[in-house]
């Protein structure tokens, strides 16, 4: 992909000037900028913003009313607004801020699977709410793991995500390395997160509905769940004010049924996963990323 002039000079503005700036200011005062950027955001990105209400209305069909669509795209920006900065002052978070910023009821179905039976887990979320302090949660909590993500074009952005999750002690494993790492560490008992809400064509997949129209589905999850003998459980950020509430919901055992081949379960464990997701953007369409089209590809290519 070819470098455009400014990437570099927004990685140098942001890198040693506005991130240095943010981190000299309380988390409140932060989220007040956050807000305002957000709403400019909404106005000035057009395309964006054409988008989202393009894809909220792909899904939702009649749902809502012109405004209404409006109001909904305007809340998304200022959330992912917020959320953008508070993935900035990672820097700044303890286990005490943690608890502080997260309802962190659940956990002990985490430690039951991680703890008790001695297994790992793949957790899957969405690019709903705040999605990259689900793994920080987890790490300053004490439980050992990494995320699965892939390289961002620009090196320089990339290495700014990357440095930020390390700041927490959260580490990247990206999707081009060997898969054998990946079963290795699930199976010494660490935890995998995963966000495959998003139509990636690069991978294996299947056509999974996704509010009612064929979406292309990742189904690494399904695969490394079974290949490694590990449950699979759905986890989201949800921002609550200006504090978050981590859910945790069902659990999808890596279990063949006795009236399944490999291939079948894959399928059901992923419109499994994806029915969660699709349910959880329903209860929260304001924070989900409504600009990426998750219906971009539209051939028939299955990947199991």
């Amino acid at each position: 992909m070819k470098n455009k002039w400014y990437r570099p000079v927004l990685y140098i503005l942001s890198t040693y000037i506005l991130h240095p700036f943010l981190l000299l200011l309380p988390r409140v005062v932060v989220l007040q900028f956050a807000n305002i950027f957000g709403i400019c955001a909404f106005y000035i990105l057009r395309k964006e913003r054409e988008k989202a209400l393009s894809n909220l209305t792909y899904a939702f069909g009649d749902s809502y009313d012109d405004q209404s669509r409006l109001r909904l795209i305007k809340r998304l920006f200022v959330n992912l607004s917020m959320t953008a900065c508070d993935f900035a002052l990672f820097p700044k978070l303890t286990l005490k801020n943690i608890n502080e910023l997260v309802n962190v009821d659940g956990f002990n179905r985490v430690d039951d699977i991680v703890n008790r039976r001695k297994q790992g887990l793949i957790v899957i979320t969405a690019h709903l709410g705040n999605w990259e302090l689900i793994a920080s949660t987890f790490v300053r909590l004490g439980y050992k793991g990494l995320v699965l993500g892939k390289k961002i074009y620009y090196s320089g952005y990339n290495k700014i995500i990357v440095d930020l999750r390390e700041s927490q002690g959260v580490y990247t494993f990206y999707r081009s390395s060997p898969p054998k790492e990946i079963l290795r560490r699930l199976k010494a008992g660490e935890v995998l997160g995963v966000l495959p809400d998003q139509d990636i064509d690069d991978v294996e997949g299947i056509f999974i509905d996704f509010f009612g129209k064929p979406a292309y589905t990742p189904i690494g999850p399904a695969k490394m769940s079974l290949a490694a003998k590990v449950p699979i459980m759905l986890a989201f950020m949800v921002r609550q004010g200006k504090r978050y509430n981590l859910i945790f919901d069902d659990i999808i055992e890596p279990v063949i049924y006795e009236n399944e081949d490999k291939r079948s379960a894959i399928e059901r464990i992923t419109r499994t996963w994806s029915n969660i997701v699709e349910r959880y953007i329903r209860m929260y369409p304001d924070q989900w990323v409504w600009m990426h089209n998750r219906w971009k590809t539209k051939n028939n290519k299955v990947g199991v």
